[in-house]
């Protein structure tokens, strides 16, 4: 059993623990190849978790009576001897021992009252403290035992037999807090992430990488972002944590170039591809569970499920703050009440299968703002984005839309009515297709957008698109009540955003949800649908362009149609977009909509004019 203390192998990790079993000291260590915990027990070392020990041996868990480094010929091992087997100048090196270590005990008493006695992490700590003066106090030791051999290490099982010697607690004089009632801190032990190498040591990156990830921080890379696990939710400020922690661990050895070593490591260890990140469609990250939205099972959060996105509601099936209703059916017209939950539930998702672009419009203080500020809230201001509808889209869009990354929503208050000139990017968002984002001083980064759109104005904006493709894609909620000063609720916004209400309105857009899903599409509203019409008979410029500076029919006294060249009315329309901030049509397509949209009541072909022939329109005039 002696030689069995003695490893001549480099692939072992000794912790300094050592615990009774039956009154026998037995020894633990890690087998740094197989990362597995073993025991010394029953005279050789055999593999054992701590639940085993605590349950099935009784372990308890005490100070070390003696632990000797030897570093010739690369050799470790511990001895442990009781002072009744000790020579004399061995007690009094023992003793002396004694005396240091508690002096040492007493200059980290803050320390050991902030660690729990058991903790692998403080024991590491102990073991570096003490090795650093067992080196100097190991020479003296074997000047006095120059013929030292394995049979001068006495067996652990002979000195231990039927011993009742006191713990190194009680050899101490310490008065020390029980173990039970002292919190974990993994106090600095640097030492264990460096390469021995002579007189030298060399940091190892991946020895502190594999660290972190066992025993500080669940992370995953998504390839942007660096993400750890906190409560039940993965957020992306794992490079800032890293950095913070390493300040600790490392203490005076910490470098930057050291951290971005183990920070490249972890991204690629735990590299994970975007689409694997929050793919669980059926649940919902709530404060205080997964909840499977279709079944209505909530269960336990899980590092397990890679989701980014947890919204601060606790779910409760029972609750009903009548504030929420109240307020619904004070601002909107009661037949877009089940079309907003099912808005407000499709917010919840990441997904964006329904490709749709959300507005609220209305002049003066109606609600706008106070609804989707109480959405805001109860998505959770991490979850959602703001950026301005018109800034993405254009040549600087790229930098605004890399903020709608791993967001669920975009929402902006009191948008300005400019022009949109393109809306290519809003479609694409809308429709969660691939975009290229970029953040700036990053490298640029594809993804796919789950990030739906809403946005409140008092005057929507105006657009050259027409399409039915964007329109489509448009629902528009009117709120067409104007509240007095005196009907003003200065504290309405506080109301709807107690957990109560938050809860409530959580309870309303659940059952929207499930009501979008079972249907396949939103609730057909008939105030939605005339808004969005009026919406893009509004924005069709060139139809405005008509009504407002042409008139089409017959002159009145000869009965014949108006006529007007064609390059005239193009130019006359030209000059009225510049005058009017919209973005003219080429000759071409301006011709082709207006026959378009007027071919019953207009038509052109070549009439003279002076020598030559030229397109008129014929069936009206500016």
């Amino acid at each position: 059993m002696a030689n069995a203390l003695r490893k001549n192998d480099d692939s072992f990790k000794y912790f300094n623990n050592s615990f009774k079993v039956d009154g026998q000291m037995v020894g633990i260590r890690k087998n740094m190849k197989t990362s597995v915990i073993e025991a010394f027990l029953n005279g050789d070392w055999i593999a054992i978790n701590k639940e085993d020990l605590e349950k099935e041996y009784r372990v308890d868990f005490n100070y070390p009576y003696r632990l000797e480094f030897s570093y010739n010929g690369g050799k470790t091992w511990w001895v442990y001897n009781d002072e009744k087997y000790m020579s004399e100048w061995e007690r009094e090196y023992f003793n002396k021992q004694v005396d240091e270590f508690s002096e040492w005990e007493l200059k980290n008493a803050i320390a050991l009252e902030e660690a729990r006695a058991n903790d692998p992490a403080y024991w590491e700590r102990l073991a570096e403290e003490y090795e650093q003066f067992m080196q100097t106090e190991a020479e003296y030791y074997r000047s006095k035992n120059k013929d030292n051999d394995s049979s001068n290490v006495i067996d652990i099982s002979d000195i231990f037999k039927n011993d009742d010697t006191p713990s190194w607690r009680e050899l101490s004089g310490e008065d020390l807090p029980d173990s039970k009632n002292v919190r974990k801190q993994a106090a600095p032990n640097y030492e264990q992430y460096f390469e021995i190498m002579g007189n030298s040591k060399k940091f190892q990156p991946i020895w502190y990488g594999k660290d972190i990830l066992e025993n500080r921080m669940q992370a995953f890379y998504d390839g942007t972002y660096l993400y750890r696990y906190d409560n039940g939710v993965y957020v992306n400020d794992g490079e800032a944590y890293l950095r913070q922690i390493s300040t600790k661990l490392l203490d005076d050895e910490y470098r930057k170039n050291r951290v971005n070593e183990v920070r490249h490591y972890i991204e690629s260890y735990t590299y994970t591809q975007k689409t694997d990140v929050n793919n669980f469609d059926d649940y919902i990250n709530l404060k205080n569970g997964l909840l499977n939205w279709k079944t209505g099972e909530l269960v336990e959060h899980t590092p397990d499920r890679l989701s980014t996105i947890q919204f601060p509601i606790t779910y409760d099936p029972k609750a009903n703050d009548p504030i929420v209703m109240d307020f619904i059916n004070s601002v909107l017209e009661k037949d877009t009440h089940l079309t907003l939950f099912e808005m407000i539930g499709y917010f919840l998702t990441p997904t964006t299968e329904y490709e749709k672009i959300f507005l609220f419009t209305g002049t003066g203080s109606n609600g706008k703002s106070v609804l989707i500020n109480t959405i805001e809230a109860m998505l959770g201001k991490s979850n959602i984005s703001k950026v301005k509808l018109q800034d993405l889209e254009g040549d600087r869009s790229r930098f605004k839309i890399a903020e709608l990354y791993g967001k669920v929503l975009n929402c902006f208050t009191d948008i300005p009515n400019n022009m949109l000139t393109s809306t290519g990017n809003l479609k694409v968002i809308a429709s969660g297709e691939g975009l290229n984002a970029e953040k700036k001083g990053k490298d640029p980064f594809d993804f796919e957008p789950f990030c739906k759109l809403l946005f409140s104005a008092n005057e929507l904006p105006k657009t050259n698109d027409n399409s039915n493709g964007f329109f489509r894609r448009m629902m528009v909620f009117p709120f067409t009540r104007i509240f007095t000063e005196k009907e003003r609720d200065t504290k309405l916004i506080q109301k709807l955003t107690t957990p109560e209400a938050l809860s409530t309105l959580f309870n309303y857009a659940l059952a929207g949800l499930q009501r979008l899903d079972q249907q396949g599409q939103f609730t057909a509203s008939e105030t939605i649908t005339d808004q969005v019409k009026s919406y893009q008979k509004e924005s069709d410029v060139i139809m405005l362009f008509i009504e407002e500076e042409c008139v089409i029919g017959n002159d009145p006294i000869s009965q014949t149609p108006y006529k007007i060249e064609r390059k005239e009315l193009h130019n006359i329309y030209v000059n009225w977009c510049k005058e009017n901030g919209y973005k003219s049509e080429s000759a071409i397509a301006f011709n082709k909509q207006v026959e378009s949209k007027f071919k019953d009541k207009i038509h052109w072909k070549k009439a003279k004019k002076g020598e030559n022939s030229v397109p008129f329109w014929f069936g009206i005039k500016a």
